[in-house]
């Protein structure tokens, strides 16, 4: 038996909103969904941002069990954290606990796709995801490459990373967006510009990358 806490705990910064367990039980990822520290990308084996400079951003813990028992591993921010982003709102690892899928479903980037400008923060609530693999070489998460994961058809109040589900081999990422307003019916592939209307307001969709 093991409580967990966080490594720079504060009132309100609700540790535990979401928590992802590999298969074997030997890795745990924790949100805290309104911690206020204003780092980005991972600090591996660090401690939390104390300073407090970016209100309710967000933030994910990981832990390992070893031999002496569960150390934190990772402390992980979005790759532009920014204040009320709710990075930590859902999160999902892979079977082995080596790849880490986390959402700001309240992020303002205008960014479309994976990869893009994050710098833009003009549409409030559109969310984003944030994808991280853990280097077996070097047993430590990567911090360089990080994965940038947004709506193909970006708009304010979609509410992109409300769910978050990764297959066990962690290659098939689905990702719903409940405040999604478009008409479109049945599956879409491909660029489908019948997916970019706002014709049915609060409708919803899942997306799969």
């Amino acid at each position: 038996e093991a409580v967990l806490s966080a490594s720079n705990p504060d009132a309100d910064d609700n540790f535990g909103r979401a928590v992802g367990l590999s298969r074997d039980g030997s890795t745990i990822a924790v949100s805290a969904l309104k911690e206020d520290g204003a780092d980005t990308g991972v600090s591996n084996g660090g401690t939390g941002d104390m300073a407090n400079g970016s209100s309710d951003a967000g933030a994910v813990y990981v832990y390992r069990l070893t031999g002496g028992g569960w150390t934190q591993q990772a402390y992980i921010k979005a790759t532009n954290t920014s204040s009320s982003a709710k990075f930590g709102g859902s999160l999902a690892l892979s079977r082995d606990g080596n790849r880490l899928v986390v959402s700001a479903y309240a992020e303002s980037s205008s960014a479309k796709g994976i990869g893009g400008d994050q710098s833009n923060n003009s549409m409030s609530f559109a969310g984003a995801a944030y994808q991280y693999q853990f280097d077996t070489t070097t047993s430590a998460w990567d911090t360089a490459n990080i994965a940038y994961i947004k709506s193909a058809y970006t708009f304010g109040s979609d509410r992109f990373g409300r769910g978050l589900a990764l297959s066990d081999d962690g290659n098939t990422l689905a990702v719903s967006s409940d405040g999604d307003d478009s008409s479109a019916t049945g599956v879409a592939t491909g660029d489908n510009r019948s997916l970019a209307d706002s014709l049915a307001s609060g409708s919803g969709a899942v997306y799969l990358y």
